[in-house]
């Protein structure tokens, strides 16, 4: 967030995925302060965040004060992005108060990894794995679209989403098929870099053009 706060995320990933699991663990997200780094992480508190609302995160981004953070809602079939505001108080602690939801549905369930927000009305999604699928093994839920993607296809891909609407828009980022994409980052100029953790490689995109 800034010099010396680090916001992260917390989930148990194989028990969200894992149907045996009909009430995975809720996840957080999690304050480390770099100047007392003897002190554990500490939970941020979500202000005015649906409290029927599970919370899974994984990937996030910072763009000033704002934060995404995509939820993977298993129980709801649902693959989300929750965007906070980031409010330091006069006593130098964080919280996180609620400002929407970005809904994408059981086409997305599972797929994505991370984002970057390139404005406030564009992201850039990694998807990891091919198709939305929650297996009853944690362990076929990531090796099976695994070795669909060394053997059969490459079917990892990287969405371009227009978030401006109720309803976000995504198209398939040109050239963006790989065994899997994972992490992304933004210059904050002109260029993103995505790494491919099966083929261990970053692949480097100017907006609008493939590099």
């Amino acid at each position: 967030f800034n010099s010396r706060f680090l916001i992260i995320s917390q989930n148990d990933n194989a028990k969200t995925t894992c149907l045996y699991h009909s009430n995975p663990p809720i996840g957080s997200l999690m304050v480390i302060d770099l100047i007392s780094l003897n002190e554990l992480p500490k939970t941020l508190k979500m202000i005015d965040f649906p409290e029927f609302l599970p919370f899974h995160p994984l990937g996030l981004f910072i763009q000033g004060e704002i934060l995404y953070v995509i939820n993977k809602v298993f129980e709801r079939k649902d693959e989300r992005i929750e965007i906070f505001q980031i409010i330091q108080n006069s006593s130098n602690d964080l919280v996180l108060q609620y400002l929407r939801s970005l809904s994408f549905g059981a086409e997305y369930l599972g797929i994505f990894n991370d984002l970057v927000a390139l404005s406030e009305n564009r992201v850039i999604i990694t998807g990891s794995f091919p198709e939305p699928t929650v297996s009853k093994s944690s362990f076929l839920r990531f090796i099976t679209p695994l070795l669909m993607n060394k053997f059969l296809r490459k079917s990892s891909f990287v969405y371009d989403c227009d978030i401006s609407h109720s309803t976000p828009n995504c198209t398939i980022l040109d050239s963006s098929d790989s065994e899997m994409n994972n992490g992304i980052a933004f210059d904050g100029v002109s260029r993103i870099l995505i790494a491919n953790t099966m083929e261990r490689r970053v692949k480097v995109y100017e907006l609008n053009n493939t590099k």
